[in-house]
């Protein structure tokens, strides 16, 4: 954000950043910062004027930066990626363009701008951020189905392909070429099929980013969420049945 109170205002209202924070400035010492142990807002002022080695050890701690230049994003994924650290960065603006293409995965807003979309690795259909979550979700999915269908095809054809080439025969075991080939034909639909279970993965999942408002008489109550909703039954988890009326905001 371009106001460091805006920015973390915003972040405090979608659960990024709790209520507790400590805020930079230039007098801070990193070790003092450290021992505090809490989340941590940054103003692109402080962030130039501190050496690599200080925003490195600070990186955990860092929640919230605001006024920072296409540089300074670029540089924050620089250090990331130097501790070690997997790194994705998402935008829509000309600014966001070299941090993009800095970090391992860039998300960009499908409608950002040319240079944006051009600079990332993965396209977002909508501007909404909740669908960096779904995205990250499904490649997991798909690199464990994946590995699924290549262990069982490894393995069926150890199995498949000895018998129909008559290894086991001195034992009497041998594979009809018929059934051979309606056993190379069912691997091919094993796999086929397995991987159409991902066209279900959109069904399955709902995701919500901000608070919940729990009433109850004349108390409010607010918590705040960043996880997965299933039918709305968030709430019937956390609370007594029939005793708070509820109401997303």
């Amino acid at each position: 954000g371009d106001n460091g109170e805006t920015a973390a205002g915003i972040a405090v209202e979608c659960g990024i950043l709790p209520e507790r924070y400590a805020v930079c400035t230039p007098s801070d010492s990193t070790e003092t910062l450290i021992q505090r142990k809490l989340p941590l807002v940054m103003d692109g002022t402080v962030l130039r004027s501190a050496s690599d080695e200080d925003v490195t050890a600070l990186l955990p701690l860092i929640r919230v930066i605001s006024r920072v230049t296409p540089a300074d994003k670029s540089r924050l994924v620089r250090l990331a990626k130097s501790a070690s650290h997997i790194t994705g960065m998402t935008g829509d603006g000309i600014n966001d363009a070299p941090a993009l293409k800095a970090a391992d995965v860039g998300f960009a807003m499908g409608s950002g701008t040319d240079i944006a979309i051009d600079s990332a690795d993965i396209i977002l259909s909508r501007g909404d951020l909740r669908l960096v979550t779904k995205a990250i979700d499904l490649s997991k999915m798909t690199v464990k189905n994946i590995k699924q269908n290549l262990f069982w095809a490894f393995f069926y054809n150890c199995v498949a392909i000895p018998l129909a080439a008559g290894v086991f025969s001195f034992a009497g075991i041998t594979l009809n070429p018929m059934i051979g080939a309606a056993c190379m034909s069912l691997s091919s639909l094993f796999v086929v099929t397995n991987a159409l279970r991902l066209t279900r993965f959109d069904k399955k999942k709902e995701y919500y980013f901000g608070p919940i408002l729990l009433q109850n008489k004349d108390k409010l109550f607010y918590e705040y969420y960043e996880r997965e909703l299933k039918s709305n039954q968030i709430i019937q988890k956390l609370l007594p049945k029939n005793d708070w009326s509820r109401q997303f905001l």
